[in-house]
C-alpha cells in the first residue's frame, strides 16, 4: 500500500490516544471496533488517516461511501476487500461462492446475506493470520446497505483476530453500525482551534476575532479553514468588522444545502425566514408564514430532517453553520425579500427597524434615526456591541456627512466599551476621513446581515444613571471628539505621551463636562507615565473650565485639584481635596469615578476605603457588561489587596484582569498587571515568576513610557532581592528607580517603596542615604495620619537607631500596626523585632514575635518569609514543623475567585456573569473545588471558607 502522509491534526489528544490503543491492541491480536460520529468537516477523515499512519506493518483496507453508489449492492464492500482477492479462494466453498457472486467475480443466484457476512468475517480473519489488519470505512452513511450489513455483522464478532475496524459517519443520517462502540468527534478545543486559525491565516488574528470564529463554528476544522480563507487580513486582525452572519465555506455549504434542497419549497422558505431572524419565536414565524401565504406546519419537515429543533419558544438551528448555509445560499434577492417580510411581522419595534435597514437600498435619514434609537436602548441594557452594530448601519444609511461622522464616533465608543479595541480604532479612522474619502460613507447597500442585537430583553433591568455613559458623545462629532476617544484608547494601548496630547487637545470641547472628562484622561495619562510636569499642567487647566453641576463633576474637580497640589509637592494642601473625593464616592455609581476615589484613598493611606471603593468599581463594571472597564478597575483592586494580606484574591484578580485586558487589546493594562503579578510573586517568594513577570512588564513599559508599570516591576525585583538577603542589589534597583526620568519611573512608587529601601540600605551599610529616603515617607505618613504608614516609619527608625534604642521603636511600630490592616508588613515588623530580641538574648520574648510572624506568613502564603521566620525560631530554640496547606495553595487562581463568590452566596449564573464565562464552566470549577477541599455542598464551602476567602489574609 502507498504510504499515507500523516495528517496535520490540531488537538485531538483524546481521540488519538483511543485510536493508538486500538492499533496497539490489533498488533497484539486483540480486535477492536470504533465508529467515529461527527458533523461534516469535524475531522473524522483526518482521524482515520491518522490511524492508518500509525498502523505500520498492517494490511490497510480502505473504502469511502459515494452517494452515487449507495444503491449498488456490495459496491463499498468490493472496494474495501479488493486487496484481499487472492485470499477468497481459500475460504470454505459456500462462503467463497457467495462472496464471489456478491463481488461480481462469479455468476449465480442471489446469495444468502448471512452467508456473505460470515464470508467477510472469515476473509478478515484469514488476512489477520498473515499480520494485523486495519479496515477503514469512511463516509459510511453513503455506503450501500448490503455492504454495511456484512461489515456490521463481522465487526460485532471480531475478538482475537488482530483486526481493527474503523468507520466514520454523520449523525444526521439513518444510523449505521448500530450497537458498535462509537466515539463522538466534536469541534476542536478552543486552544487547538485557535492554533488552526492562526496557522491558516498566515498573519495577525485578533483574540476576539479568533474567539468568535471558534464559537461560530463550534471548533469545526473544515469550517474554520474555509471561513479564514474567505476573510480579509483586516477582518482577521480585528481592524474591520466581521460579516454577519459569518460565511460558510463552499465545502460545508454544499454539504448542508444538499439536505435543504431535498425539502419542499415552502419548508425552504420558512427556513430562510428563520435564518434571517436568527432567533425567531413561534409567534413571529406564524405571522411571517401567513404573510407569505405558507402553511406554518411546513417547518416540521425541516425538523424531521434534523436541521432544526422546534419548541413553543420558536425555531433553533441544530448548528450555527446550518443557519449560515441557508442564509448564504439564498442569495441577495431572496434575503431582501425575507427581511421585508419580517419588517412587517416581527414583534419588537427594534427588530422591525433592523429588518428594514437590512433591506434598504438607498440612504434614509428616518431609518438611520430609528437605528440610533435602538442603539440607545441597547446601551441602557449594557448591550454595547449591539449598540455599535446599530450605529454603524445607521451611519451607512445617513445622507449627511456630519451626522454620519457623529454616529461613527458614537459607534466607536460602544465598540470600546464592548472590548473591541481594533474595531473602535477603525471606526475613528473612518469618522476622521474627509467627506467622500470613506468608502462606506452614505452607502446603503443591503447588507442582508443579521443585526447582532440580542433578543428582546425579558427583564426590566437597566443600569443606574445610564443614558450616554461616562465620556460618551451625545450631539457633536467633531475632531475634538475623535481626539478624545483616540486618547482614551491610546492610554490603554499606545504611548502615554501621545494619549496625553490627544486628551489635552480634546479638552477644547465646548461642553464643560466633556472637557473636564478629557482633562481627567490627560491627568491619568501623565500619572501613568509618572510625568509630574504634565500632570500639574492638566490638573490646573480644570480651573479655567466653565461650571459643571453634579456630584461626579465635583468629584473630578476635587481630584484634579488634589493632583495639582501633590504634583507641586504640597502634600498638606492635597489632603483636603482627596478626602472630598473619597466622601463624594458614596454618591456616585460609575466605575471610573469610583476608581479615582479609590486612588485618592490610596494616596491618603486609607486601605479600607481603597479596597471598598475599588471592589465597588469592579462589581459595577461587571454588572454593566463594560468589559474594557473591568481590568482597569481590577488594577486598583489588586493594589489594595496586595499589601492588606489578601494575597490569594490579589493573584486571582490580577490574572483575571490580565486575561480580560489581553482579550480586549488593552496592552498597557496587560503591562501594568504583569508588574503587579511580579510584585505578588515577590511577596510570595517566587523568584522565577517575579523575574518573568517583571521582564514582560518592563519591555513594554520602556517602549511606551509607562512609568507606573516600570516602577512597580522594579519594586517587585527589589523586594525579591530584599527577601533573598541581596540587600545591595535591592538598594541599587530602588536608587535607579528614584532617579529615572518620566516614563521610566514614578514618584508615588518611589515614595511607597521607601521603607523597603531603608531596610536594604541599612543592611548594606548606607545609613545616610537610608535616613534621607525616610524623610519623604515620614512627611507623607504624618500628613495623612495612616496607622500602617506611621508604623513603617517607626520600623525604619528602629533600623536606623543605635541598637539599645531600637526596641522602643519596634514596639511603637507594632502598636500602630495593630490599628491598621497590613498584616504582611506587621508580620515583617514582628520578624525584625524577634530577630533583634534574639540577638540581644531575650529568646523567650523573641519566640512570641517570631511565632506570630511565621503564622501570618503561612496564612498569607508568603513561603520565603515563613522560611526566614522559621529559621529565626529555630535559632531562638523552638522546633518548627513544616508548613500546612492553605486554601490559596490548594485551589487555582480561578477556583479561588469562584470559591469566594460562592462563599458570598452567588449562584453559578451570577458568578458566570461576573467573570464573563458560561454557567457550565462555573459548575465544572465548583465541582473541582468540592473535590479538592473534600466537601460536598455549597453550604459547607460557605461555612468553612467564607472567612478565609473574604477577610484580609485570604
Amino acid at each position: 500500500m502507498t504510504a499515507i502522509t500523516p495528517p496535520d491534526l490540531h488537538g485531538r489528544e483524546r481521540e488519538r490516544a483511543d485510536l493508538d490503543a486500538l492499533v496497539r491492541a490489533a498488533a497484539a491480536s486483540r480486535s477492536g471496533v470504533r465508529v467515529l460520529v461527527g458533523e461534516p468537516g469535524a475531522g473524522k477523515t483526518a482521524l482515520l488517516d491518522y490511524a492508518a499512519t500509525r498502523a505500520g506493518g498492517f494490511t490497510v483496507l480502505a473504502a469511502r461511501g459515494v452517494p452515487s453508489e449507495s444503491r449498488l449492492p456490495f459496491a463499498a464492500l468490493h472496494r474495501l476487500v479488493r486487496p484481499l482477492t487472492p485470499l477468497v479462494d481459500g475460504l470454505p466453498e459456500p462462503q467463497r461462492r457467495a462472496l464471489a457472486v456478491a463481488l461480481g467475480r462469479a455468476e449465480g443466484p442471489a446469495p444468502d446475506r448471512f452467508l456473505i457476512s460470515v464470508a467477510v468475517l472469515s476473509l478478515l480473519s484469514e488476512a489477520a493470520e498473515r499480520g494485523p489488519v486495519l479496515a477503514v470505512a469512511d463516509d459510511a452513511h453513503w455506503m450501500d446497505a448490503p455492504s454495511l450489513d456484512a461489515l456490521a455483522f463481522a465487526a460485532a464478532r471480531l475478538e482475537a483476530e488482530g483486526v481493527a475496524l474503523l468507520a466514520a459517519r454523520r449523525p444526521d443520517h439513518p444510523p449505521v453500525f448500530q450497537g458498535l462502540p462509537t466515539a463522538q468527534v466534536g469541534g476542536l478545543e478552543a486552544e487547538a482551534a485557535g492554533r488552526l486559525v492562526r496557522e491558516r491565516a498566515r498573519g495577525p488574528v485578533g483574540e476576539a476575532v479568533c474567539a468568535r470564529l471558534v464559537a461560530h463554528t463550534g471548533g469545526n476544522p473544515l469550517a474554520l479553514r474555509e471561513i479564514v480563507d474567505g476573510l480579509t487580513p483586516d477582518q482577521l486582525a480585528g481592524r474591520t468588522a466581521l460579516p454577519r452572519p459569518l460565511p460558510v465555506g463552499p465545502g460545508l455549504e454544499r454539504a448542508y444545502l444538499d439536505r435543504v434542497a431535498a425539502l419542499p419549497e415552502d419548508t425552504r422558505t420558512l427556513l430562510l425566514l428563520a435564518a434571517v431572524e436568527s432567533e425567531i419565536d413561534a409567534a413571529t414565524l406564524v405571522r411571517a408564514a401567513a404573510h407569505a401565504r405558507i402553511d406554518v406546519s411546513a417547518i416540521e419537515a425541516a425538523e424531521a430532517a434534523g436541521l432544526v429543533q422546534l419548541s413553543e419558544a420558536g425555531v433553533r438551528f441544530r448548528h450555527p453553520l446550518m443557519r449560515s448555509a441557508v442564509h448564504q445560499g439564498a442569495g441577495l434577492t431572496r434575503r431582501r425579500w425575507a427581511h421585508q417580510v419580517l419588517a412587517e411581522t416581527s414583534g419588537p419595534p427594534d427588530r422591525r427597524s433592523w429588518h428594514r435597514a437590512a433591506a434598504a437600498l438607498e440612504p434614509d435619514a428616518g431609518l438611520a434615526a430609528e437605528l440610533e434609537a435602538t442603539a440607545v436602548r441597547a446601551r441602557v441594557r449594557s448591550g454595547y456591541a449591539a449598540a455599535a452594530v446599530a450605529l454603524e448601519r445607521a451611519a451607512e444609511l445617513t445622507p449627511a456627512a456630519a451626522q454620519r461622522g457623529r454616529r461613527l464616533v458614537a459607534a466607536a465608543w460602544d465598540r470600546w466599551q464592548a472590548g473591541h479595541t481594533d474595531l473602535a480604532v477603525h471606526l475613528l479612522d473612518r469618522a476622521g476621513r474627509p467627506t467622500g474619502a470613506d468608502a462606506d460613507a452614505g452607502s446603503a447597500r443591503p447588507s442582508g446581515d443579521d443585526p447582532g442585537l440580542p433578543a428582546p430583553e425579558r427583564t426590566g433591568d437597566t443600569a443606574p444613571e445610564r443614558a450616554a455613559g461616562p465620556g460618551e458623545p451625545e450631539e457633536t462629532g467633531d475632531p475634538d471628539e475623535i481626539a478624545f476617544l483616540s486618547g482614551v484608547i491610546g492610554l490603554r494601548v499606545g504611548a502615554t505621551g501621545t494619549a496625553y496630547e490627544s486628551l489635552l487637545s480634546a479638552a477644547r470641547l465646548p461642553d464643560p463636562a466633556r472637557a473636564l472628562r478629557a482633562l481627567m484622561g490627560a491627568a491619568e495619562a501623565a500619572s501613568y507615565a509618572g510625568d509630574l510636569v504634565r500632570l500639574a499642567t492638566a490638573a490646573r487647566r480644570a480651573g479655567s473650565l466653565g461650571d459643571t453641576p453634579g456630584t461626579r463633576a465635583a468629584l473630578m474637580r476635587a481630584y484634579l485639584a488634589a493632583l495639582a497640589e501633590a504634583a507641586s509637592g504640597d502634600l498638606p494642601r492635597a489632603v483636603g481635596p482627596l478626602r472630598q473625593v473619597v466622601d463624594a464616592a458614596g454618591l456616585v455609581a460609575d466605575p471610573d469615578a469610583l476608581g479615582w476615589a479609590g486612588t485618592a484613598a490610596l494616596m491618603l493611606g486609607d486601605d479600607e476605603a481603597a479596597h471598598a471603593l475599588s471592589s465597588r468599581a469592579v462589581a459595577l463594571a461587571r454588572a454593566r457588561g463594560a468589559v474594557t472597564a473591568v481590568p482597569q478597575a481590577l488594577e486598583l483592586l489588586v493594589y489594595s489587596e496586595l499589601w492588606t494580606g489578601r494575597l490569594g484574591m490579589a493573584g486571582a484578580n490580577a490574572l483575571e484582569g490580565l486575561r480580560l485586558a489581553t482579550d480586549t487589546g488593552q496592552l498597557n493594562c496587560v503591562c501594568h498587571l504583569h508588574a503587579l503579578l511580579a510584585l505578588h510573586a515577590a511577596i510570595e517568594g517566587d523568584e522565577h515568576a517575579c523575574r518573568e513577570r517583571a521582564q514582560a512588564a518592563l519591555a513594554r513599559a520602556r517602549e511606551h513610557r509607562i512609568g507606573l508599570a516600570a516602577a512597580v516591576a522594579t519594586w517587585a525585583l527589589a523586594f525579591s532581592d530584599l527577601s533573598a538577603g541581596r540587600y545591595g542589589q535591592a538598594a541599587q534597583r530602588l536608587t535607579r528607580m528614584s532617579r529615572a526620568d518620566a516614563g521610566l519611573g514614578h514618584g508615588a512608587i518611589t515614595l511607597l517603596s521607601a521603607p523597603h529601601y531603608v531596610e536594604a540600605a541599612v543592611r548594606d551599610g548606607d545609613r545616610e542615604r537610608a535616613a534621607r529616603a525616610l524623610e519623604a515617607f515620614r512627611t507623607w505618613a504624618e500628613t495623612v495620619g495612616s496607622p500602617w504608614a506611621r508604623a513603617l516609619v517607626e520600623r525604619c527608625r528602629a533600623l536606623l537607631a543605635p541598637e539599645r534604642d531600637a526596641g522602643e521603636h519596634y514596639l511603637a511600630a507594632l502598636e500602630l500596626h495593630a490599628r491598621g490592616e497590613r498584616d504582611f508588613e506587621r508580620a515583617r515588623t514582628a520578624l525584625l523585632y524577634g530577630a533583634y530580641l534574639r540577638h540581644r538574648r531575650h529568646r523567650e520574648e523573641a519566640r512570641d514575635h517570631l511565632r506570630e510572624a511565621a503564622e501570618v506568613f503561612e496564612r498569607l502564603g508568603a513561603a520565603r518569609w515563613r522560611q526566614r521566620a522559621a529559621a529565626e525560631l529555630r535559632a531562638a530554640g523552638e522546633p518548627v514543623s513544616g508548613p500546612g496547606s492553605s486554601i490559596g495553595e490548594v485551589l487555582t487562581a480561578q477556583q479561588l475567585q469562584i470559591a469566594r463568590f460562592v462563599a458570598e452566596g452567588a449562584t453559578n449564573r451570577e458568578i458566570a456573569a461576573r467573570l464573563f464565562v458560561s454557567p457550565r464552566t462555573v459548575d465544572y470549577h465548583v465541582r473541582n473545588i468540592f473535590t479538592k477541599l473534600g466537601i460536598t455542598s455549597r453550604a459547607e464551602l460557605i461555612r468553612s471558607a467564607a472567612s478565609s476567602l473574604t477577610a484580609p489574609g485570604g
